[in-house]
C-alpha cells in the first residue's frame, strides 16, 4: 500500500484538517493487534462542523526519531498507509467506540515534515482549539491505582456537594474551608450547610481517599508538557480519560479539591507520629497538584475573567520555573510559540512574534531577546548561568531552569530601580556580531569575589531550608569583605555599622523594609545580633601554647640550668598534645555520629506535624539563637530570602563598594547599571576586539550596596555614563 501524500493548505488560508475515526481493521491472525483506520477532512475556521480537540503527551524517547505505527488513511483514490507514534496509536484505539465527532490530532491533521505548514497551522492553534466543542484529556492507559482513584472520585462527586461549593456557591468557598478548619467560625446559613456537609464527607471518605491514585494520575506526563497548557485551557470544555475512565473538568477537579481539603484538615488534627514515607507522599501530591491549579487558573483567566496577560508575562510565568520542576517541551522553539494563543488579543509585542520554525534555535532565541529588551530591560535578568552555547551573552535561554531574579518579590514584582525609567528606543541590535548597545552607567571594576555561598540544607528535603553552617561562613565573609571596604574613608558605607550592611546586602535589602515598618530599629539591632552566628565560635582560632616555643636562647637557658623543668615541660606539652588529639578526634566522631543520626531520623523516624513552642525555643537558645526571633513568621520570610540567594558570592569594587554576584564572577569584571533597569549587572570586557572598540560580555545579575534606589542615575556618576555594547 502507497504512502499518503498530504494536500498542501494554502498559508493565506484559515484551514485546517481534521480526522474521522473509523472502525479499525481486524488482524488476520489471532494475537496481533487491530490497525486504526481514519479519513481526514480538511475545514476551516468559519465552518460550522462540530469537532473535538485531542490533547496528549506524545511520550517519545530519544530513539524514537521517526514513526513507526502504521495508520490507514482512507482516501478517493483508495486506501493509503501514514505512520504515527505508538503514544498516539494507543490513544487513538480507546476513544473509537467512544467517538463519533471529527477530531483535531495534531500529529496527523498537520504535514510534520512541512515546516511552513507548520508554522500555519501553529499560528491558528488558538482559534483550532478556541473553536471545537470539547478537548479531550488523554493521560493514557489505566492501571490498578488510577481506576481506582477514578472510582473513588466518581462516588464523592455523586455526593453532590463539591459540584455545588466550586458552582453556584464559588463565591463564599473561602469562607466555608476557614470554617472547616474552624467549626466555630460564624457563618451565614449557606455558609454553614455547606461546612457541614463538607466536615460529613471528610469523616466518611477522608480516611480512604486513595493517595497511591492520585499520585498515579498527577504522575502522568500530560501534566509536565507545554503543549498541553493551550490546548486544555483555549478548549470551551474538557473531558479526561484515563484508560477506560472518563471524568468531566469540574468532576476531576472537585475530586482533587476534595484532597486538598482532607489534607488541610488531616495536618491540623493529626496529633500523633507520621512516617516520613507518608509525609513526603502527601507533599509531593501537593506538588503535582500544581500544575492542575495553573490550568484552572488560565481556563478562569481566559473563560470568566477576560484578563489575559501580554507574551511578555506569559513567557514568564510557564518558562521561570524558579525552584519547582520545568515544564516539559520537546522542540525549544515551542517555549515560545506554544504559548502565543494564551496571550490578550491587543498585546503589541505578542502581534510581533510569528512561529518560524525554518531558522536555528539561536537566531529564533536572540530575536526574541531583542524584542522582549526593548519591552523590558530586565528581560536581562534570565541570563544564568547553565545556558546553551552558541548564542550571544545577553540571550536568556529559556529551555534551562530559570530562578524568579533576586530583585523581584514575585514574578513581576520589581523591588528596586536602580537604573530609572526604562525607554526601549534607546536600545540597537546590531545583526553583524550579535550586537547590542544599552546606554548605562559603569559603576566600579570588582577586585575580590568571595568563596562562600549560601546553600540548602538538603537533609530536610523535600522541605526547603537554610542550611545555618554556610550561613554562617557566609556571614563571616561578607563582613569581612564590609571592614575591608570601609577601611577606606572613602567607603560609600564609612559611616555605617558593619553588620547592618551585612544583614542588608546578604538578602539582598528584599525583607529589610518590611522589618523596619514593623519592628523598629531596636528591635532590627536584636534581629541582627541574633542572626550573627559567627559570635557562637568566639574561641574558634585560640592556637595551643605548645605550638609556639619560647625564644631559643630562654630554652637553651632553660634546659642549662633547670634540665628537669625542661623535661616536665616537654613532658606536659606532649600530654596536652595527645589530650587534645584524642578529644579532637572523640569530637569529629561525635559529629559524625549525630550528623548521621540527625540523616536516618530524618529519613526513617516518624515526625510530629507540630513541635510544641517551648521545644522550639529550648532547642534554639542552646545553639545561641534568639528562640522568640526564630519562631517569628517573619523570620521564615527571611530565611526564603537567603535562600533565593543560594549559588551568588559577595564581591568587592575598587571604590569600596560590597555586593552579590552570579556564578562565574571574576576579579576585573565590571559592575553597570543599564538605563531602565531594575538593578546593577556584571559585565566582562573582551579582549579580542578590533582596536577602539569596546565590547562586553554579559555576566549576570548583582546586588550593590548604595546604588539600588537610582543612586547612579543621579549628577555622583555623570562621567560614568556610557554606551555599552554586549556581544
Amino acid at each position: 500500500m502507497s504512502q499518503y501524500t498530504y494536500t498542501p493548505i494554502d498559508a493565506e488560508s484559515s484551514n485546517f484538517r481534521l480526522v474521522r475515526i473509523l472502525p479499525p481493521i481486524k488482524p488476520l491472525l489471532p494475537g496481533f493487534s487491530e490497525t486504526i483506520r481514519v479519513e481526514i477532512i480538511e475545514t476551516s475556521l468559519q465552518s460550522s462542523l462540530e469537532y473535538d480537540a485531542l490533547s496528549y503527551a506524545w511520550n517519545l524517547s530519544p530513539k524514537d526519531k521517526t514513526p513507526n505505527r502504521r495508520v490507514v488513511v482512507e482516501t478517493k483514490d483508495g486506501p493509503r498507509d501514514l505512520m504515527i507514534f505508538q503514544p498516539l496509536e494507543v490513544a487513538l484505539k480507546h476513544l473509537y467506540s467512544a467517538h463519533q465527532r471529527p477530531i483535531f490530532v495534531d500529529q496527523i491533521c498537520i504535514d510534520q515534515f512541512d515546516l511552513v505548514e507548520k508554522e500555519h497551522q501553529v499560528g491558528i492553534m488558538r482559534e483550532i482549539y478556541s473553536n471545537c466543542e470539547r478537548a479531550i484529556i488523554w493521560l493514557g492507559p489505566g492501571t490498578r491505582a488510577s481506576d481506582r482513584y477514578y472510582r473513588f472520585a466518581q462516588e464523592i462527586n455523586q455526593e453532590g456537594v463539591m459540584s455545588r461549593v466550586i458552582g453556584p456557591r464559588a463565591t463564599q468557598f473561602m469562607n466555608v474551608v476557614d470554617a472547616v478548619m474552624n467549626p466555630a467560625r460564624e457563618v451565614t446559613e449557606s455558609e454553614r450547610e455547606d461546612r457541614d456537609d463538607i466536615l460529613d464527607m471528610i469523616s466518611r471518605y477522608g480516611h480512604r481517599y486513595p493517595l497511591d491514585g492520585i499520585t498515579d494520575v498527577f504522575q502522568r506526563l500530560w501534566f509536565t508538557r507545554l503543549w498541553t497548557i493551550p490546548e486544555a485551557c483555549l478548549a470551551p470544555n474538557l473531558v479526561f480519560t484515563c484508560g477506560r475512565h472518563t471524568m468531566c473538568y469540574d468532576c476531576f477537579r472537585s475530586g482533587v479539591l476534595f484532597y486538598n481539603l482532607c489534607n488541610l484538615h488531616w495536618v491540623k488534627y493529626t496529633v500523633s507520629k507520621v512516617s516520613s514515607s507518608h509525609l513526603k507522599q502527601r507533599y509531593m501530591i501537593l506538588e503535582l497538584s500544581g500544575s492542575l491549579t495553573r490550568i484552572i487558573q488560565e481556563r478562569n483567566v481566559i473563560h470568566q475573567l477576560q484578563g489575559r496577560l501580554g507574551i511578555y508575562n506569559i513567557i514568564l510565568k510557564y518558562n521561570v520555573n524558579d525552584h519547582q520542576a520545568k515544564i516539559d517541551a520537546t522542540l525549544p522553539q515551542d517555549r515560545i510559540f506554544a504559548l502565543l494563543g494564551l496571550t490578550s488579543n491587543d498585546d503589541q509585542l505578542g502581534a510581533l512574534i510569528k512561529p518560524n520554525y525554518q531558522d536555528d534555535v539561536n537566531i529564533i532565541y536572540t530575536d526574541l531577546a531583542v524584542l522582549l529588551l526593548r519591552h523590558n530591560l530586565d528581560a536581562l535578568l534570565f541570563v544564568q548561568s547553565g545556558k546553551r552555547a552558541g548564542m550571544p551573552s545577553w540571550v536568556p535561554d529559556w529551555t534551562m531552569s530559570l530562578k524568579i531574579p533576586y530583585g523581584y518579590s514575585k514574578l513581576t514584582d520589581a523591588v528596586f530601580r536602580a537604573g530609572g525609567e526604562h525607554d526601549g528606543q534607546n536600545i540597537r541590535y546590531r545583526q553583524d556580531g550579535n550586537v547590542l548597545t544599552l546606554p548605562g552607567i559603569h559603576v566600579d571594576r570588582i577586585t575580590h569575589v568571595g568563596t562562600g555561598t549560601l546553600n540548602v540544607d538538603v537533609i530536610n528535603r523535600p522541605f526547603e531550608w537554610l542550611d545555618f553552617r554556610s550561613a554562617k561562613r557566609f556571614y563571616d565573609e561578607l563582613s569581612q569583605a564590609i571592614r575591608d571596604a570601609t577601611s577606606s574613608p572613602d567607603s560609600p558605607y564609612a559611616s555605617r555599622d558593619v553588620d547592618d550592611v551585612a544583614v542588608r546586602v546578604a538578602d539582598g535589602g528584599l525583607v529589610l523594609k518590611h522589618l523596619e515598618s514593623k519592628f523598629g530599629d531596636q528591635a532590627l539591632t536584636h534581629l541582627r545580633n541574633s542572626l550573627s552566628i559567627g559570635r557562637i565560635f568566639t574561641t574558634v582560632g585560640i592556637i595551643p601554647w605548645y605550638l609556639f616555643p619560647g625564644p631559643e636562647l630562654d630554652t637553651l637557658f632553660l634546659c642549662a640550668r633547670e634540665p628537669r623543668n625542661a623535661a616536665w615541660s616537654i613532658v606536659d606539652g606532649v600530654a596536652e598534645l595527645i589530650t587534645d588529639v584524642v578529644v579532637t578526634i572523640g569530637s569529629s566522631l561525635a559529629v559524625s555520629v549525630a550528623t548521621l543520626r540527625v540523616k536516618l531520623r530524618e529519613r526513617f523516624a516518624p515526625r510530629r506535624l507540630r513541635v510544641p513552642a517551648a521545644d522550639l525555643k529550648r532547642i534554639a537558645n542552646q545553639i545561641g539563637v534568639d528562640g522568640d526571633t526564630m519562631q517569628d513568621p517573619d523570620m521564615y520570610v527571611l530565611i526564603q530570602s537567603l535562600i533565593r540567594n543560594t549559588g551568588r558570592r559577595v564581591y568587592r569594587t575598587e571604590k569600596g563598594y560590597v555586593g552579590l554576584c552570579s556564578p562565574g564572577t571574576e576579579p576585573g569584571d565590571c559592575v553597570a547599571v543599564f538605563l531602565g533597569g531594575s538593578v546593577p549587572h556584571v559585565i566582562r570586557q573582551k579582549s579580542d576586539v578590533l582596536p577602539g572598540e569596546e565590547m562586553w560580555t554579559y555576566m549576570g545579575e548583582a546586588y550593590c550596596e548604595g546604588v539600588m534606589e537610582g543612586e547612579a542615575v543621579g549628577n555622583n556618576f555623570a562621567s560614568s555614563k556610557r554606551i555599552f555594547s554586549l556581544v
